[in-house]
């Protein structure tokens, strides 16, 4: 993880504007390759909403990894139990070691 001084709410705001009251900001991490993602929780179900600042999604794929996933199933994903969530053909990334 990152440490930032204030949150950074515009990659939310870009992805889903009408949603920005239902997330909290919680961190930011930085992928091997220089991608900065923000990590949003959603304040009812407890799921990760991870953005970057192009507007691609991402999710944990656990082991320090984390996989781009097709927005909108991520979006529509965030209010099931149990989310599907599609991934993208884009393969995954490592978190950058500090």
């Amino acid at each position: 993880m990152l440490s930032a001084p204030e949150p950074e709410w515009e990659p939310l705001l870009n992805f889903a504007p009408d949603h920005v009251g239902d997330f909290m900001w919680m961190f930011a991490v930085e992928l091997t390759d220089g991608t900065r993602l923000q990590a949003y929780k959603h304040y009812w179900n407890r799921n990760y909403l991870h953005l970057d600042n192009e507007g691609r999604t991402f999710i944990y794929a656990g082991n320090d990894r984390y996989e781009e996933v097709n927005p909108p199933d991520q979006l529509c994903a965030l209010g099931d139990e149990a989310p599907y969530i599609q991934r993208a053909d884009k393969g995954s990334h490592d978190l950058a070691v500090e």
